[in-house]
């Protein structure tokens, strides 16, 4: 076997000119096999290094004359000194991204848009077959199984059947998690309601081997526990949409984690919302824990806005209204429309704020006689806001109701629902 350390970079060059391998900024012809060895003396010598290595483009020397690690000598040989003024560790984290299983299932057809997107905010990640078998695909829709223990029931493909597909992250294990927690934070804003099997959303680390490999898609992946962990649903490519645009811009990150959380916290499902069946959900609770989740909850839901930079700004010396009968101040008013439009959103939209059952104690302002088309007035009272007034009712309701210690009227909300549906 042929010593690399002791043979020049040329000729270690010219030994296998069609392998390809993808490295930073440029493409370099490697010999595979040197390639590997040369990772490998590297990663032994880890411990060792410095904390910072100045790569110095040292020529190839033989071992009794190198002044520098072996695994760096071979490394920098290899790559003809390309990347000498890299730190090694720099470049070894290149060659040793770990996988990561996202549970994250989607529909064979999907599977080149969310590369697409993936790619354009510098995502690496790929597709491989459901391992938890959870999924099958057809013209008409796809058939689902609950438990693992009805996989065999489920049985194999049929005819016109495909598997689903599992998104597979490839990245350091805290920016892996952030990938699959943000897809997965979009998905609830998207549904508007959150998905309670979804429990621990962090990824798992897949093995190199692919025998270990598979043996953790067969005896953990269809176990119950983490079997339950893999979903589908048919709108996640906006999901991911909606994750790669928020990506390069930390407070959308947080604002899409905070709604997803206020839904978490406390939401009623989006068709209970319906007209025909007025109120169906609970108003009031007497429980304390209930009172407090609402507040998380509003809270949650307003600090998302103020993430936006999407919050009314007024002041005592610049105050929103200008009289009793909530006119807008016209300067107030127009710097928050000025923001709205500057992030792409129509300020002159409406939105139907939900008001069911009888009248509370709980006033909403700003107080509109405007009702939404379908109200009746007595069971659906439902009020239809413009955008500006839908936001300060919003942050009405963090102000006077949510931010500071709770007063007599808390009592009779407890499991308020603010909800807004847009027209």
């Amino acid at each position: 076997m042929t010593d690399v350390r002791r043979v020049p970079a040329w000729q270690l060059w010219g030994r296998n000119r069609n392998f390809r391998f993808r490295f930073g900024r440029a493409d370099s012809c490697l010999s595979a096999t040197s390639l590997i060895v040369a990772i490998r003396l590297l990663l032994r010598e880890w411990s060792l290094r410095p904390a910072h290595w100045n790569l110095d483009h040292t020529p190839f020397l033989p071992v009794s004359q190198s002044s520098v690690p072996y695994g760096r000598a071979v490394l920098l040989s290899l790559l003809n000194n390309h990347y000498a003024d890299q730190r090694v560790g720099e470049i070894a984290e290149l060659a040793c991204v770990p996988s990561f299983c996202s549970f994250l299932i989607f529909e064979p057809s999907q599977t080149t848009l969310v590369m697409s997107l993936c790619r354009s905010v510098g995502w690496t990640v790929r597709f491989i077959p459901d391992p938890s078998r959870r999924y099958k695909f057809h013209k008409s829709g796809y058939s689902e199984v609950s438990r693992p223990g009805a996989l065999a029931e489920f049985g194999s493909l049929g005819e016109g059947e495909t598997q689903g597909r599992l998104l597979v992250v490839e990245a350091e294990e805290i920016e892996a998690n952030n990938i699959i927690q943000l897809i997965r934070a979009a998905d609830v804003v998207i549904e508007g309601f959150p998905d309670q099997e979804y429990g621990n959303t962090a990824g798992f680390e897949l093995p190199d081997d692919a025998s270990e490999q598979a043996s953790i898609f067969k005896n953990i992946f269809q176990t119950t526990g983490l079997f339950e962990r893999f979903s589908f649903k048919r709108e996640r490519p906006v999901a991911v949409a909606m994750a790669v645009n928020a990506w390069p811009d930390r407070r959308i990150v947080y604002a899409i984690h905070k709604l997803s959380r206020c839904y978490e916290t406390e939401a009623i499902t989006p068709w209970s919302a319906h007209p025909r069946f007025g109120q169906i959900f609970e108003k009031h609770s007497d429980e304390f824990s209930d009172h407090v989740r609402s507040s998380i909850a509003i809270n949650l839901a307003f600090s998302a806005i103020e993430e936006m930079n999407l919050q009314v700004k007024s002041s005592r010396e610049k105050p929103r209204w200008l009289d009793n009968k909530y006119t807008w101040n016209p300067t107030v008013l127009m710097d928050l429309k000025s923001r709205l439009d500057r992030v792409g959103i129509n300020p002159e939209r409406t939105f139907d704020w939900i008001v069911r059952g009888d009248e509370t104690e709980i006033p909403i302002e700003p107080v509109r006689d405007q009702f939404s088309v379908y109200s009746d007035g007595k069971i659906v009272r439902d009020v239809q806001f413009s955008l500006p007034d839908a936001i300060h009712a919003c942050s009405y309701l963090r102000n006077f109701m949510t931010a500071h210690a709770f007063g007599k009227v808390h009592s009779v909300w407890g499991l308020t629902k603010c909800t807004m549906s847009s027209e």
